[in-house]
């Protein structure tokens, strides 16, 4: 998919790096806040791009980011988001990977990613800012909370063998995909295909330990 005629809108906390986005990439800066419930922009968006942001927030702030992208997703559009599944419970369990966490919040995340589909542990003297893994059920279920799309992708550890890919359409009331129906999903990302769109928004992947939640942007684009 490309959008060369894209004008880009920069969402950040953090605003020394918005400036920086505004001045390197020609973005039109937007300031953003902590809490997804209160997001509002006046418009909506063909691609919404969300790369590691679900994977650093618990359940409930995951939910609202949802409703957020769903609220401001143009009919037709797409949204697409990345989440850590079982791949990263793996890592974590052998001790290959440990996100920075400390060993009762590792254990934490892996006791509710088992019993709630949903794991989550903040990093250390970071309150609401860590490491969430998700099934691929509690996501489905998740987005099919929020209503009025379906899940037209699903790619395990697909973006850099680590993180699990989610594609979500905007589709008419009876075509939406909910969580207990047959799955339609597909296997790798050169299925998905959207046509005739101008409008993008994305979000630049943080670092992989214990960053701020000032280290992430949401960058929205028409």
């Amino acid at each position: 998919m490309e959008f060369p005629d894209s004008d880009i809108t920069a969402a950040e906390t953090d605003g020394r790096a918005l400036d920086f986005c505004r001045r390197s990439f020609d973005v039109t800066p937007f300031l953003s806040k902590e809490r997804f419930s209160v997001l509002s922009l006046p418009r909506q968006f063909d691609l919404i791009w969300c790369g590691s942001l679900l994977t650093h927030i618990d359940e409930h702030a995951a939910r609202d980011l949802l409703r957020f992208f769903r609220e401001h997703l143009s009919h037709g559009g797409v949204c697409v988001v990345t989440t850590q599944g079982r791949h990263a419970m793996e890592w974590i369990e052998r001790q290959e990977v440990t996100y920075g966490l400390s060993e009762n919040a590792q254990q934490k995340v892996l006791r509710e990613f088992r019993s709630q589909g949903y794991g989550y542990a903040d990093y250390t003297h970071q309150a609401g800012y860590g490491i969430s893994l998700v099934t691929h059920e509690r996501m489905r279920q998740l987005a099919a909370d929020v209503g009025g799309w379906g899940e037209t992708l699903f790619w395990e550890h697909g973006w850099d063998n680590h993180q699990d890919v989610y594609a979500f359409l905007d589709v008419d009331g009876d075509q939406v995909i909910e969580s207990d129906q047959k799955r339609h999903t597909r296997e790798a990302p050169d299925h998905l295909r959207v046509h005739g769109t101008s409008r993008v928004a994305a979000s630049r992947r943080p670092g992989e330990r214990g960053m701020s939640r000032q280290g992430y942007d949401l960058q929205l684009a028409r």
